[in-house]
């Protein structure tokens, strides 16, 4: 049996709840594994690709507990605890848990009928560096925004793309988030494992990389390490980072723009709402889509080439006004005019390839489409 301080364990539990699946595919992902040996209590979840632990110290050393359960079950129960300790104890193959009443959880036995272990991922970190973990969170809540979660182009749309300048996501156009490490390393992660940096916000997170060689097949992993919570997974092979326009994607994001001017967001983006109303009805959603941006000396005016329609946003600022017209998707615009969550927008434009939204360290790039004005009129019988 094990005593432990219910606000101790719902703080793990809390944590630990980030690291199960909302879809399940394998069995081990619904289950979270309780160890306590050598006077610590862990606390593990994984999916098979990721393997996420928490420990609390200072355990009774005469204590033991091995118990694999049902996830949600224990950590909504232990999140509705009211007294002031929780007991635990293995017992006829379920773990009784005494807290408010007493309740059974049913153990999740391996073959063997042993206590199942959950399948850890170990690591020997050949490179390490520290990186501040709201850093690590910008990665998730910027570069989410242009993530490709339906079926993508390019296999490696599903990733974000990761090194020692920043990261990047695009689907027809790159989020960067700009940031310096002092360490040098390319790779990819997923969105799962992205999810899992809000448990890191506001820390100092020490980041550990290593590639084994698994019978002739290199593997790579990371680690992420902060107090009690290590989070360790693998990652993607150097082949599929090698193919990741990472370059590109920085060479319209360094190009020269003449011209840079700054608008109110929910402006623009309210804009952009109202002249996609119509945009929806059968035809060539792309043509439907296509919009004239005019850089005017008081405003930016954007008009539907198809059916005419017009909205004008005043400058706030302008400090490098150049006068300016190209083409774009308008429901592309309004989608990353939405992802962004400044008051201002910052449009840097006139090179004749993109226009480009900034803030801070972010970089939001948008791809001009080519006059569209004769295909238009030539679909329209004109």
């Amino acid at each position: 049996m094990v005593k432990i301080n219910t606000d101790l364990i719902k703080d793990l539990t809390s944590k630990i709840n980030k690291g199960i699946e909302d879809e399940r595919t394998v069995r081990v992902s619904e289950l979270l594994e309780l160890l306590v040996d050598n006077n610590k209590l862990v606390l593990a979840v994984t999916n098979t690709q990721f393997y996420l632990k928490l420990e609390l110290s200072q355990m009774d050393p005469n204590e033991t507990l091995h118990a694999t359960v049902d996830a949600d079950e224990f950590i909504k129960l232990v999140s509705k605890t009211t007294t002031k300790e929780i007991s635990l104890e293995e017992s006829n193959g379920n773990l009784l848990f005494k807290g408010n009443g007493e309740y059974i959880f049913p153990l999740e036995l391996d073959k063997n009928g042993s206590v199942k272990t959950l399948p850890v991922i170990d690591i020997n970190e050949t490179q390490t560096f520290e990186v501040s973990g709201d850093t690590l969170y910008s990665i998730y809540s910027f570069g989410n925004n242009e993530l490709v979660n339906d079926v993508p182009v390019d296999n490696v749309q599903k990733y974000y793309y990761l090194d020692n300048l920043g990261a990047i996501t695009y689907t027809e156009s790159p989020y960067l988030n700009n940031f310096s490490i002092n360490s040098k390393f390319k790779i990819l992660i997923n969105n799962r494992l992205a999810q899992l940096f809000s448990l890191f916000r506001g820390q100092k997170v020490t980041v550990g990389l290593s590639k084994e060689n698994v019978n002739n097949i290199y593997q790579n992993k990371i680690s992420f390490t902060y107090g009690n919570i290590k989070l360790v997974s693998y990652l993607p092979d150097d082949t599929l980072v090698s193919k990741y326009p990472a370059d590109q994607c920085r060479m319209l994001q360094n190009n020269p723009y003449p011209g840079k001017v700054i608008i109110n967001r929910l402006d623009l983006a309210n804009a952009l709402d109202r002249l996609n109303i119509f945009s929806t009805k059968d035809g060539n959603v792309v043509y439907k889509k296509a919009g004239k941006l005019n850089f005017t000396a008081d405003g930016l005016e954007i008009t539907s080439i198809m059916d005419k329609n017009k909205e004008f946003i005043p400058y706030r600022e302008k400090p490098n006004f150049n006068a300016y017209t190209c083409y774009m998707n308008l429901g592309q615009l309004q989608r990353h005019a939405k992802a962004n969550n400044q008051d201002t927008l910052e449009i840097n434009y006139g090179n004749e390839l993109s226009i480009m939204f900034t803030k801070a360290n972010y970089s939001q790039i948008i791809v001009e489409m080519e006059n569209p004005t004769e295909t238009i009129n030539s679909l329209m019988g004109n």
